[in-house]
């Protein structure tokens, strides 16, 4: 699947990169990097830099009441 996708052919052969261009971008990297250095400055907070980044995009049990509530 790799080598597919790496030299554009099969299924994934006209996939898009959706990942930051590090390469062409490389201040995209700094996220990357400052998590990098968090995890490994503190490995015990692993678990909270994985829940903060959740909690940021993830619903509220509020909002899944609504969409039960909204089925037929």
């Amino acid at each position: 699947m790799l080598v597919d996708l790496a030299i554009r052919r099969g299924q994934l052969g006209h996939a898009a990169e959706v990942l930051p261009p590090i390469v062409r971008d490389p201040c995209s990297a700094i996220p990357l990097f400052a998590a990098a250095a968090r995890v490994l400055a503190d490995p015990a907070r692993t678990l909270a830099l994985a829940r903060g980044a959740v909690h940021g995009y993830s619903i509220t049990p509020a909002a899944v009441d609504k969409v039960r509530a909204a089925r037929p």
